[in-house]
């Protein structure tokens, strides 16, 4: 019986600290409702690591993220990949990769005819083995390093950081 007096007096220190706490001014947020706003990491944090990496999401994460948010595409052999279109001939190393020149067609991709490689033509095998590269004027120290990550790698990196959180 000699731990409860202690689990009572931490109980009791946790009550005061929180009285306190909600003592304190609070910050107030210009949002709608005055409360901190909610972060996704769409793409991860594409402004730093190449888009649609688990290394952007991780950073994404890092930097303070609620959630984290891909974009799905699906291979030739039905894997769930994250990409932000269905073309990646922008944001991977595949124009560089002559055993693919030949993948390379026309789809009409929003209405428009569209001239590039197409995940649905890959399987994930083939996939795996090309490397993301950084779109958009960004800063190019990546490019090359980082794989397309399946739905499942992006679900086990979240569940990962979650339980670190």
């Amino acid at each position: 019986m000699a731990a409860a007096p202690a689990a009572m007096a931490l109980l009791i220190g946790l009550l005061a600290s929180n009285a306190q706490a909600a003592a304190l001014p609070q910050p107030t947020w210009n949002t709608l409702n005055g409360s901190a706003p909610l972060v996704i990491g769409h793409r991860g944090a594409s402004g730093y690591r190449p888009e649609h990496t688990l290394e952007s999401y991780d950073l994404a994460i890092t930097l303070g993220a609620n959630y984290i948010e891909p974009d799905l595409v699906m291979t030739k052999d039905g894997v769930l990949v994250a990409r932000h279109e269905p073309n990646f001939g922008a944001t991977t190393d595949v124009s560089q990769r002559p055993e693919f020149a030949g993948r390379k067609t026309t789809r009409t991709v929003d209405g428009q005819s569209v001239n590039d490689w197409f995940v649905q033509d890959f399987t994930l095998a083939e996939l795996k083995t090309l490397r993301a590269i950084q779109t958009r004027g960004r800063a190019t120290t990546y490019d090359g390093q980082f794989q397309v990550p399946t739905l499942d790698e992006v679900i086990a990196l979240a569940k990962t950081r979650s339980s670190q959180l």
